[in-house]
């Protein structure tokens, strides 16, 4: 048996979230048919909180206990989705995301699972915490026509609202490489302070 296992922490998605932006998607994929994206499939959807790479599975036991301790801190929250956009720009697009309103509570509990890895002696998070939903990765750069077309979608959906719900935990999910996908399996639910 393995003793170690790749993860992250991540808010789950309501199925009428994914089902809404699985229409995006849809759209999206018909306007730009380029077998250089890797299209996130609805299920895997996701706001990822902290990734922690492949960790040992000890550890990653005592990363949840002290997880788990603090989310007292925490209270629920509303957490709208709106928006599409990419990263890092149109031109050298290697990320299609969708948006998320009220995000503050978002990045304080990053903030605090950053807290908790550093402790434990995880490397710290190179980016800066962005909340947003991966829908695609673009691994060679778009061409001019298809970008255009992305930026035309961007513009028309920049105020499309995806929907909202009452955000009450977070998850640490296993995430196994295939290669017809990642498959991700949530370990552990975190409750959040109602």
């Amino acid at each position: 048996m393995k003793s170690s296992v790749r993860a992250f922490f991540a808010i789950q998605l309501p199925q009428l979230v994914k089902a809404n932006i699985k229409t995006s998607i849809a759209a999206l994929q018909q306007d730009i048919s380029n077998p250089n994206l890797r299209w996130v499939k609805p299920e895997n959807l996701h706001i990822t909180l902290k990734f922690l790479g492949e960790v040992d599975l000890q550890l990653m036991e005592m990363y949840s206990k002290l997880v788990n301790e603090r989310m007292g801190e925490f209270k629920t929250f509303e957490l709208g989705i709106k928006g599409l956009g990419v990263f890092p720009q149109i031109k050298k697009a290697r990320i299609i995301w969708i948006g998320c309103e009220n995000f503050d509570p978002l990045l304080q509990i990053s903030k605090m699972l950053e807290e908790i890895g550093s402790g434990l002696g995880l490397p710290a998070e190179a980016k800066i915490f962005s909340a947003h939903i991966t829908i695609a990765r673009i691994k060679i750069p778009l061409s001019p026509g298809e970008a255009s077309k992305l930026e035309n979608h961007i513009t028309t959906n920049e105020s499309h609202f995806f929907g909202s719900w009452k955000v009450d935990q977070i998850t640490i999910y296993r995430s196994e490489l295939k290669p017809s996908g990642p498959i991700y399996t949530p370990l552990r639910n975190f409750r959040l302070t109602a």
